[in-house]
């Protein structure tokens, strides 16, 4: 019987030695009943499953404020305005020449124009900040894709200089896109006539003059 006894014991402090290296996954699964084991893989999906959903909804936010910032730089208006092919008229005969304006939209968008300033100047001796001698308000909306000579002439838009090709015109434009963000662009010409023909002439070296936003 002691002997049986002494067995006994060995065995079972053999099986407990054996225990431990099984480790604690072994004797919870051992242990749990299966709607434990369940429940803790439903909690290990969860947190899988959001931390997938977290990382997409950053991802989506950051595409999101991209697209708010890009649409508005790209899909704006962008007017320029310039001497109209058809608004150059020889007047007192001859010695003046008669300069109207005109725009074209340039973006994907329409823009509203509220007012365009306009001054001329002699060539020589021209300061590099543009005085404008008159600012004409014009309320109107200008839509994409249409060129210059497609564009009627715009009202009292217009200036007056000696046609011996010493003066220049210069104009800015100021309008807001479809966003209600004010731009405005310009431009500067030079103006003179040769064999009948009223010549235009894109006036460089003032980069005030070309500004635009």
């Amino acid at each position: 019987m002691l002997a049986e006894s002494e067995n006994a014991e060995a065995q079972s402090g053999t099986d407990h030695a054996n225990w431990k290296p099984m480790g604690w996954w072994k004797k919870f699964l051992c242990d749990a009943k299966i709607t434990d084991v369940a429940l803790a893989f439903f909690t290990y999906c969860l947190i899988v499953v959001g931390g997938f959903q977290a990382r997409y909804l950053y991802h989506t936010v950051i595409a999101t404020r991209t697209a708010v910032e890009h649409i508005p730089r790209v899909e704006r208006a962008f007017i320029h305005g310039g001497v109209h092919p058809g608004g150059r008229t020889l007047i007192c005969g001859g010695k003046k020449i008669r300069v109207r304006f005109s725009m074209a939209n340039y973006g994907k968008t329409p823009g509203f124009i509220k007012s365009v300033k306009v001054g001329s100047g002699q060539l020589a001796g021209l300061s590099d900040d543009p005085n404008y001698s008159a600012e004409v308000p014009v309320s109107d909306l200008f839509f994409p894709l249409m060129t210059m000579s497609e564009l009627r002439y715009l009202d009292d838009v217009e200036v007056t200089i000696p046609a011996d090709g010493k003066y220049v015109i210069f104009q800015r434009v100021f309008y807001d896109d479809v966003f209600g963000k004010p731009h405005s662009s310009g431009s500067l010409h030079r103006m003179y006539v040769e064999a009948e023909t009223i010549r235009d002439q894109i006036v460089t070296g003032k980069p005030k003059y070309w500004e635009w936003d």
